[in-house]
């Protein structure tokens, strides 16, 4: 939808001597399209019921019970949610101060720049409202949903390398922006892989014995 407007307002009056071929609709139709239909198709398949939520519900009390709880996942999530919400931020209320801070000077900016720039921003909403509530999926959802965010993320830190050392378009004011896509690139892995090792990894033998203690010592208490 966001791509959409954008189309509309390049191939406005307003938007002088921008243009897109029609290759642009037909490409933002047809990922967004697919996109939409096998969300509705998911929807219309996935009918859950009560039993479903009851079993996510004893997952997660079961990882409380097992000692393998944390709030590490939770924490993890809100931080996510933070960083991009503040990238959508950022990259919505100043496009024109963040473009001219790492590009280089000799880049002429119009309107068609500071579109992107906001379409960037707005695009980082979704992610950003998503991992809000992540805590309340469950850990199967959680897990696919991280492994979303790393590979969205490392497609971010991927274009950063090659507009910067290939297209070289960034000033040297975009090593900051570079290192913190990196920073929160390294995040999401370290995220993912111990949330990952959490929901289905092995268990500890340590862990597994301390836990043992405890039951037999409330049993001898009882």
């Amino acid at each position: 939808m966001f791509r959409l407007f954008a189309y509309i307002h390049i191939n406005s009056k307003s938007a002088k001597g921008l243009d897109l071929s029609d290759k642009y609709l037909y490409c933002v139709g047809l990922t967004d399209g697919l996109w939409f239909l096998t969300e509705a198709i998911r929807m219309y398949r996935s009918t859950k019921t009560s039993q479903d939520e009851i079993e996510s519900m004893v997952k997660r009390t079961t990882l409380w019970v097992e000692g393998k709880g944390t709030f590490y996942i939770e924490n993890a999530f809100y931080l996510d949610a933070g960083l991009t919400l503040t990238y959508a931020i950022v990259h919505i209320s100043f496009p024109q101060h963040v473009l001219s801070l790492i590009l280089k000077p000799d880049n002429k900016l119009d309107s068609h720049h500071y579109l992107w720039c906001r379409l960037f921003g707005a695009l980082n909403l979704m992610p950003a409202i998503t991992s809000m509530s992540a805590r309340f999926l469950s850990p199967e959802m959680q897990t696919s949903y991280i492994a979303s965010r790393l590979l969205s993320q490392c497609t971010i830190f991927l274009l950063n390398i090659y507009g910067h050392w290939i297209l070289t378009i960034y000033s040297a004011n975009h090593i900051t922006a570079f290192m913190l896509s990196g920073f929160f690139t390294s995040f999401l892995f370290s995220a993912f892989h111990r949330i990952h090792k959490i929901y289905f990894g092995e268990p500890d033998v340590a862990d597994y014995e301390g836990y043992e203690d405890t039951v037999e010592s409330h049993k001898k208490a009882d």
